[in-house]
Parts: structure tokens; sequence; C-alpha cells
């Protein structure tokens, strides 16, 4: 981008959140009850930010629009209820990012494919909600990223131009959601996905974090 974006969405889990050890818990104890082998934890990690069916689709290879889906979701979401929230961290300085982000005069959004409540939970929790505008979860669309329609709905509900908005994101998803959108992409590397897959796509930088 030539100026400073206006407007600048961010990512939940990887960019300024760590929730890891829940996620994993949470698709291990769904697989499971389902009757799946146990999945390595790197293969969850790397479904993480994705949506919970395209999640299940990708550790056991069945179609994300099966009954088999819907039910691994509503497995993971009854136990996240239970545990998401208090296993949820903020990555270091993602705080201090955000605050000095707001100072600076930027509206700020949250979209991610984690449930809008446990967000704004652990945003209140840590005396940060106020500072967004708008948070955008899996509930609030029915297509998740890499489709751009979460970033879509996001600048319809704060009336700005994609042309004068970032996404800040750590996955191949975020990337390819910012590219469908067409709006500017910023890649952070506290995720498991590599600066080489980010660089595959447009995006004016890639950090080591926010």
């Amino acid at each position: 981008m030539n100026r400073w974006p206006a407007c600048i969405m961010l990512d939940m889990d990887y960019t300024l959140v760590d929730s890891s050890d829940a996620i994993i818990a949470c698709i291990a104890h769904a697989l499971a009850v389902m009757g799946h082998r146990p999945a390595p934890p790197g293969a969850i990690q790397a479904t993480i930010g994705l949506s919970l069916p395209a999640a299940y689709a990708q550790l056991t290879g069945s179609d994300a629009g099966t009954q088999e889906a819907r039910r691994f979701s509503a497995l993971f979401l009854a136990r996240a209820d239970e545990t998401m929230v208090a296993s949820t961290r903020l990555l270091p300085g993602a705080a201090e990012a955000v605050q000095a982000l707001h100072a600076r005069g930027h509206r700020l959004a949250i979209v991610t494919s984690k449930r809008a409540r446990i967000v704004r939970e652990v945003l209140a929790r840590e005396e940060l909600l106020g500072l967004f505008e708008a948070v955008i979860g899996s509930e609030d669309v029915a297509r998740h990223k890499p489709d751009p329609a979460p970033l879509l709905l996001c600048l319809e509900r704060l009336s700005s131009p994609r042309e004068a908005a970032l996404y800040v994101g750590d996955a191949v998803a975020d990337a390819r959601a910012a590219q469908a959108a067409g709006v500017a992409f910023c890649g952070v590397l506290t995720g498991v996905t590599p600066r080489e897959q980010l660089t595959a796509y447009p995006a004016d930088a890639i950090l080591d974090s926010v």
C-alpha cells in the first residue's frame, strides 16, 4: 500500500493469540468420540484457522459437507465452550500492538474462523474489546476463509472501501482470502506457516509478529 490503511482487520489464532493447546484437545476429543484414529498434534496445528468442517476434511480425508463433518463441529464446539476462553493467551506484544494502532487512529476489526462470542470474551478479559469496531466470527458467514466472504462482511459493517483496508494473518487461508477480497495483506510468522508459503501470495509485508 502507498499509505497507511484506515482499516486494519486482524486474524485471531496465531496472529493475536495462542489457543493451540485447547484447539488440539478439542479436535482430539471430537475425533476420538467419532472413532477416528488420533491425529498428530502437528497435523492438527496445521488446520488452525480453517473452518471446523474444513479441518475435519483435512484430518480425515472426508468431505467437509458431510453429516460427519457437522457432527465433528458440534463435538468440538461443545468441548470448546468448556475450555477455549480460559486456555487462550495473547501472544507477546499483541496487546501493545493493538493499543498502538488504535492510538494512531486506525479502525480495528477481527476477522476469524473462531466463534465471535469466544473472541469477544477473550478480548474483554484482556480489556481490548472496546478498541475493535467489529468482530466477524465463524457464525457470521456461511462461507469461511479462504473465501473472501468474512472480509467483505467486515468491510460492509465498517462501511470501509477495500482499497483503504489491510488484513493481517498468519496462514495461507488468510492470504488467499485477502487476495480474493481485493484487500492488502500483511503476514505474520507466529503460526505454523513458513515464510515461503506466505510469500507465494501478494503481501505488503511478512513480519515476525504482529
